[in-house]
């Protein structure tokens, strides 16, 4: 009610409407659990990462050589993922305006029997929400299993190259044991911070 009255003229009602309600919640849930699972799981990180050294530096290293590869993964995610949930909210509020017209222009539509047109465009706009959607989160179910991937071959590393160290008593096998154990905590939070990352993706997309 305080915008000016120009406003509703340059914009489209589904555009606000897709913002009240879908871009408010994505930026909700990026700030309420968001900054506590950052926070928490940096400390984690730091603190697997010094322990990690004090037991090997030489494992501790080998663990880290997928890092790399990892930041190239995320680097192409942000890319394809930026365009890609920003169309979501573009066909978000083309399917809500297209809605909200159709119920205000109800009897119109009745009067003039165009109620198979207005459906068929409901379904057109429909679909390219669905398929945007679909595109989307496609990018999330190979990024999320891409990073898990990446901790089961540095486990597997740490596994070939301490077994290597324990077989010429260069490692004890407890300390290969315990440091397998660290490993396998190190990438959890990494993966919770990669899904956090997606969720940082749509909530970009909805402020901008």
């Amino acid at each position: 009610q305080e915008l000016p009255v120009g406003y509703h003229d340059t914009h489209i009602i589904g555009v606000t409407v897709s913002r009240v309600i879908n871009d408010v919640a994505a930026i909700n849930e990026l700030l309420s659990q968001g900054l506590i699972t950052l926070i928490g799981d940096m400390l984690v990180l730091g603190g697997i990462i010094v322990v990690m050294f004090t037991m090997s530096p030489r494992l501790a290293l080998y663990t880290f050589t997928v890092l790399p590869i990892m930041l190239l993964a995320t680097w192409l995610f942000a890319r394809l993922a930026k365009s890609a949930f920003r169309r979501t909210r573009r066909t978000i509020a083309a399917l809500v305006g297209r809605l909200a017209e159709d119920i205000t222009g109800m009897r119109v539509i009745q009067a003039f029997s165009q109620e198979r047109a207005a459906r068929a465009r409901f379904e057109e706009v429909n679909e390219d929400n669905r398929q945007a959607n679909v595109d989307a989160i496609s990018l999330s179910f190979v990024f999320l299993p891409s990073v898990e991937f990446l901790g089961m071959v540095a486990t597997g590393i740490v596994l070939l190259a301490g077994g290597m160290a324990v077989i010429n008593q260069t490692l004890t096998i407890g300390v290969m044991v315990a440091f397998l154990a660290y490993v396998t905590r190190f990438f959890q939070p990494i993966q919770e911070l990669s899904q956090l990352y997606t969720t940082l993706q749509a909530a970009m997309a909805g402020g901008g």
